[in-house]
């Protein structure tokens, strides 16, 4: 589920024209100050940085390795494509650290994914930024290391003037992605994130709880059945619907520390305590008139399916 990575190996070494000799449109350039000559250029669509003190990889790896990130790559195939990376560098990148990274993968909806995006509320401790047909939960501040991205894949490739490929043309294709730039070990909770790392079954497994995780955080709106909102004839009974629906949405526990509190902390009598439960139920089965919204379920079931296979 790997897309876009930032690495950077420090250990290339004075001699870089094996390198250098494997990339494509390469050019130089010579910092007057320094005398550093640093060698640019691309590996498939990577772009690949050579300095004496270090070699930069960036780019999409998905595409690098499938000719397209439609679809990202799992453990297996990460492991391959630097497998494959290293064998055409002539260099081992498996000890390169990872300073950006991408987490995610796309889906194929039965709505227009503007129709998901709008039913997604909030994130705890992030901040929601939506921006046409994409959706982010992003970091307060003004580094920004971490952000949650839903977007239309369709419309992203449009704008960079790439074509789908063959069967994708009219779908629905909704991605969802977590990214990550600098202090990965701290922000993933992880001692050192290198190419190898990301293929290790462990980090890999802690990569898909996270994304689970994040997502299932997200505060999801519902919508009222329409035989409930014909059914309220007076302020009372939209009261109750109200404060029905407040009571689904509330923690259980909070509602148990509430009773808990009144039952002890107030003088109301056996028979008052008797009518206030019955209020409550009553209200609370008005408030069960709010139901999931089907797009929701739908988005729902492809994350909890999402990386069955480790």
């Amino acid at each position: 589920m790997y897309d876009n990575l930032h690495m950077r190996l420090t250990t290339v070494g004075a001699d870089t024209s094996t390198v250098v000799s494997s990339l494509r449109n390469a050019k130089q350039n010579i910092d007057i100050e320094t005398g550093e000559v640093r060698s640019f250029g691309y590996l498939n669509n990577l772009r690949v940085s050579v300095y004496v003190s270090g070699l930069y990889i960036v780019g999409s790896l998905a595409k690098y390795f499938n000719g397209g990130n439609i679809y990202t790559l799992n453990r297996k195939t990460t492991e391959q494509a630097m497998q494959k990376l290293s064998d055409e560098l002539g260099l081992d990148i498996s000890t390169a650290k990872v300073t950006y990274l991408e987490f995610g993968d796309s889906f194929i909806m039965e709505h227009k994914v503007e129709e998901y995006l709008k039913r997604l509320s909030a994130m705890p401790r992030m901040a929601r930024n939506q921006q046409e047909s994409t959706l982010y939960f992003q970091t307060k501040g003004i580094e920004d290391p971490k952000k949650f991205v839903l977007y239309d894949k369709e419309t992203e490739l449009r704008k960079k003037r790439e074509s789908l490929p063959d069967g994708f043309r009219g779908l629905n294709i909704l991605r969802y992605e977590m990214r990550f730039k600098n202090r990965l070990p701290q922000q993933i909770g992880w001692p050192e994130v290198t190419a190898s790392t990301l293929y290790n079954r462990e980090f890999y497994r802690k990569m898909l709880n996270l994304y689970q995780q994040s997502y299932f955080s997200i505060t999801k709106r519902k919508t009222m059945r329409l035989s409930a909102l014909q059914a309220v004839s007076n302020p009372k009974e939209a009261f109750d619907c109200l404060v029905g629906m407040l009571i689904s949405q509330a923690e259980p526990k909070l509602i148990e520390d509430f009773i808990g509190d009144i039952t002890t902390g107030t003088k109301l009598d056996r028979v008052q305590l008797y009518r206030l439960g019955k209020m409550v139920e009553r209200v609370s089965t008005k408030g069960k008139l709010m139901e999931q919204d089907t797009l929701i379920s739908e988005l729902d079931n492809h994350i909890q399916n999402v990386g069955i296979y480790i």
